[in-house]
């Protein structure tokens, strides 16, 4: 049964747009003052991503393969999400990614699971606003994050175009061919704590 209802009225093309429509849905859901200080997703597409907590929108999750006729994976992108609010959110973080088509696993506070490229990108966004005109002093929370192909086709066809071109270019040269999928980041800040 697959239900092809999106998370939005528009598919989106790239992960900004995705990223944008998404802090947009999140920042609705607060019933105060609240809003999406930063959000930061960093992923890369892998053929086989978990559907065990979460699965595309109208496919059923199996964790622990536990119905041996559906599946246990679908292609997307597996990655990392950091976001940080105003203030902490009255409620578990994650919650609030709920709707949004980012799927959140295990994550917490911190700035963990970083590289030294993506401290880079991390520190630009979280330690700019500890200035005189916002006082930003709590770390960001962070979490494993799935966004599944079926959700957001238009998401791969870049990827699968870019794919085909360096097969055909490898393919005329007599090479063998494997193809790694870029990694991929998008961003959101608020207008308020751009410098």
């Amino acid at each position: 049964m697959l239900n092809n209802t999106s998370y939005y009225d528009t598919s989106p093309k790239t992960f900004d747009e995705l990223i944008n429509l998404a802090v947009n849905r999140m920042n609705e859901s607060f019933d105060d003052d609240n809003h999406i200080v930063y959000l930061v997703w960093k992923g890369q597409f892998q053929q086989k991503v978990s559907c065990s907590h979460y699965a595309p929108k109208g496919e059923c999750t199996n964790w622990g393969n536990q119905y041996v006729t559906r599946p246990t994976h679908f292609p997307g992108w597996e990655g990392r999400v950091w976001v940080s609010y105003k203030h902490n959110p009255k409620d578990f973080g994650s919650n609030i990614l709920r709707n949004t088509g980012i799927s959140s696993g295990t994550g917490g506070y911190g700035l963990y699971d970083l590289r030294n490229q993506d401290w880079v990108n991390i520190n630009k966004y979280h330690f700019t606003y500890n200035n005189k005109k916002h006082k930003y002093t709590h770390y960001p929370l962070s979490y494993h994050s799935r966004i599944f192909d079926m959700d957001f086709p238009l998401l791969s066809e870049d990827f699968t175009k870019d794919a085909m071109r360096q097969k055909v270019a490898a393919q005329l040269k007599g090479k063998w061919f494997k193809y790694t999928y870029p990694i991929k980041q998008a961003a959101y800040v608020h207008p308020d704590y751009v410098k």
